[in-house]
Formats: C-alpha cells, structure tokens, sequence
C-alpha cells in the first residue's frame, strides 16, 4: 500500500507544472522540505553524472596523435595536487625519452663495449670508460626507457648525488620507485642487473631495500669471487668482467 501511495505522490509531483516547479524551487528550501519525499525527488534537479578523463594527463605533450590531452581550459582551472595529475602512464618514460634523444638505441662501441646504464660513482664511471664500455647514467623521468635499451644495469650506492640526492631516503620515494620500475623493465628482458654495495649511504632505507631485493644481484668491492652470479655470467662473458671492474673498486668511493 505504501509504495502504491509512493508511486502516486511521485506521478502527482511530475503534473506540477514546471514554471510552478520554478517558483517552488525559488521560494526557498524550506518550502522543498516540506513537500512530501517522492514530490520533492520529482521537483529537485537530477545529478549530473561526471564522466572519467579519457586519456592520461600529459603535461609535456608528447603523447602520440593527441595535441593536448588536458583540454580546452582544462590548464587555468586545475590548482594544486590536481595539476600534478594522478594517473599513471606507463609509456611517460619512453615518450620524454624519444623526445630527448630520438629514436636510435644504445649500442656497443668500436671495441665491443656494452651499453651499461644506471647510477654510477665517479670512480667507477671512469674505470667502465677505461675498459671501453658506454656509460649511460640514469636521469630521473628517462630511466625506464634507458634500462629497456641497455645491456647491462649497475646501481651504485656510493653515486647516489646530484639528480639522484634522498633517492635512499624514505622522501625520495618517487626516485626510488622509479628505480625499482628500470630494474623490472631491465629484468623482464633477461638483462643483468648489479647492486655495488658500498659507500656511507649503505645504511639508508633504501639501500637496504636494493640489497634484499630480488632484481639485482649485490657486489661488494674487495670480496673475493664466488662461483656464477648470474645466469648471463658465463665464461669470458663481458658481464663477467664488468663483475671484475665492480670487485677491484675501492670499499668507499
């Protein structure tokens, strides 16, 4: 009984005329509120539904076949946290990359030397350089694609200055994601992937996370060598012997 007399005031308030509907609505709330609930549903305005972005923010602009995925306006009327954009896109990395550098890989020198990308000490990017490889520092925003370009990945502990400053530290959580992200590109390609654990920052959070994480295999300068470290460290390999730069570095760089 109750929901017929429910349906009836509903249909009822949808035979008020509409410029009556106008007036009641302009006399003010309290007149609204009085109005029985199915009669106030039928006068009250319906909720506009908010459809979802459909692409990604891209700041930069460089998303393929898309000029501005922000939109007409969109630029002056997002403040704050929500001008900073909060959906992830995967290929942002690639994108700036391409942008930057183009589209020509690394690739192996005159002498053979592999591409070997990461974050690396002076000391340590000098005696790579000697040995006649192609260092390729890690630089925030471009390090993913870097890492899905390179032959081998070397994460110094003692390099982690300039750009890479507070990565290891808990507020350095978006460079340490983004290092995480390289090293799941790099290994996901079968690419091997060295932790050299040494210098005063070994102690940090970060550091600590690296050392027990699965993607990398930890080197430390000065320790004598073990059997096979990696399933690509064959015999006269050159990861082998990138192994060998790594364990004849000094403790502290």
């Amino acid at each position: 009984m109750s929901n017929f007399v429910s349906k009836a005031m509903k249909r009822a308030g949808k035979l008020v005329p509409k410029p009556v509907r106008k007036k009641i609505k302009a006399s003010g709330k309290r007149v609204v509120q009085q109005l029985p609930a199915p009669v106030k549903k039928a006068i009250a305005r319906p909720a506009q539904r908010r459809s979802a972005p459909k692409y990604p923010l891209d700041h930069l602009g460089l998303a393929a076949g898309v000029a501005d995925r922000l939109g007409k306006g969109s630029a002056k009327n997002v403040t704050g946290r929500a001008a900073a954009g909060t959906v992830i896109d995967e290929q942002a990395s690639d994108r700036l990359y391409r942008a930057m550098f183009g589209t020509a890989a690394p690739t192996r020198t005159e002498a053979g030397g592999r591409p070997v990308a990461g974050i690396f000490a002076a000391d340590l990017r000098a005696a790579l350089d000697r040995a006649g490889h192609a260092v390729l520092p890690f630089v925030p925003g471009t390090s993913k694609a870097l890492a899905e370009r390179a032959e081998v990945i070397v994460i110094d502990l003692a390099g982690f200055d300039g750009v890479w400053d507070g990565a290891l530290d808990p507020s350095g959580l978006g460079l340490m994601r983004e290092i995480y992200a390289s090293l799941e590109a790099a290994r996901a390609r079968g690419v091997a992937c060295w932790l050299v654990l040494r210098g005063e920052d070994a102690h940090r959070h970060g550091a600590i996370s690296l050392e027990v994480s699965e993607l990398v295999e930890t080197i430390v300068p000065g320790e004598a060598r073990r059997e096979q470290l990696h399933f690509t460290e064959n015999p006269g390999d050159v990861p082998g012997g990138i192994v060998e730069i790594i364990r004849n570095l000094e403790a502290v760089a």
